[in-house]
């Protein structure tokens, strides 16, 4: 039965692969690694998560009429 696996790079250059029994061994994986605006990962998610609720906050504000005069 196939399993999964995290790829490790070491010091010296080498991969190593590492079993995953859990997603918890995935904990850390892109630690380090930036997008090309140089936003870590945790960053990244926190700038959508903001967008996504201003948005989700302009059509609850452009709709909330709408539902009112339904009642």
């Amino acid at each position: 039965m196939p399993g999964r696996v995290k790829f490790v790079r070491t010091q010296a250059g080498e991969i190593v692969v590492h079993p995953i029994h859990s997603v918890t061994g995935l904990r850390g994986i892109l630690k380090a690694r930036t997008d090309e605006q140089g936003r870590s990962g945790t960053e990244r998610l926190q700038a959508d998560r903001t967008a996504d609720k201003a948005t989700e906050d302009g059509l609850r504000q452009r709709y909330a009429g709408d539902n009112e005069a339904d009642r």
